[in-house]
């Protein structure tokens, strides 16, 4: 398994575990079909990483540096083919984001989710790898839907 930038020719296989992450609802596929075509046009607010293996896309992540405050990196998304959970891919690629955070001399990580039941597997990885909750919105999303902002040193 190699994690290395997405190209052009990940194209179809990202878009279809995008469409099939059963967490994403029609905002966030649009949402990260967007903030994709930006990436791959050259627009460096967003960077996105893959996980391959011998040739098929397994997962993604997608990440940037916040353009105001100093060395805070924000997780946009990261997800893996459903035919490839519970193999330690998120983990991978969570891994990969820390190590590229440490690079750039970030001194923080954050990232968000919600609190809605479909969205309890997220919110057990983020503090199975060290993250903790620093802020919640309150029916962020929608009544009692709230957001949830984890955050790690780095």
């Amino acid at each position: 398994m190699k994690i290395r930038p997405v190209a052009k020719k990940d194209v179809s296989q990202l878009k279809r575990i995008i469409k099939e992450t059963p967490e994403f609802d029609k905002g966030d596929i649009s949402t990260c079909f967007e903030c994709l075509e930006a990436y791959l046009g050259g627009d460096k607010t967003y960077y996105f990483d893959c996980a391959e293996d011998n040739g098929e896309l397994s997962g993604f992540v997608c990440y940037g540096w916040d353009t105001i405050a100093k060395g805070v990196l924000e997780f946009y998304w990261i997800t893996v083919d459903k035919k490839k959970r519970r193999e330690g891919i998120a983990r991978l690629l969570q891994l990969h984001v820390e190590k590229e955070a440490k690079k750039k001399k970030s001194r923080i990580i954050f990232a968000e989710t919600e609190s809605d039941d479909a969205y309890a597997n997220t919110r057990k990885f983020y503090k199975s790898c060290g993250y903790v909750e620093k802020a919640r919105v309150k029916d962020f999303y929608s009544a009692g839907n709230d957001k949830i902002i984890y955050g790690k040193a780095v």
